[in-house]
């Protein structure tokens, strides 16, 4: 399987799985909706092309993260994206866009 097959199904189960995900206990603080709000893209389309050229340099994929900051399973996902279990993963591989939808 392709590096970047491997990606995308990475990323596609990444989501899915945060569907299901419980908040982890940072979450759960209203420091954590602050936190979500400010890592949106303020222009989605401008960070997803800085993402997508600074991927097409270093090899890395890009994960945009499509969601709402009123959603609880995006304030989930994006909580998890900043654990220590993930955080480092997604840091070493991927370049990430949060997008408001």
């Amino acid at each position: 399987m392709s590096n970047s097959i491997r990606s995308a199904c990475a990323a596609a189960a990444m989501l899915a799985l945060s569907a299901c995900a419980t908040l982890p206990s940072a979450s759960l603080h209203p420091e954590a909706m602050e936190a979500y709000t400010t890592t949106l893209a303020s222009d989605p389309a401008g960070e997803l092309d800085a993402a997508l050229a600074n991927a097409a340099l270093d090899g890395k994929s890009v994960l945009m993260v499509m969601g709402a900051n009123w959603c609880h399973d995006s304030r989930a996902l994006a909580g998890w994206l900043e654990t220590p279990r993930f955080a480092d993963l997604v840091e070493e591989r991927y370049h990430l866009v949060f997008v408001n939808v």
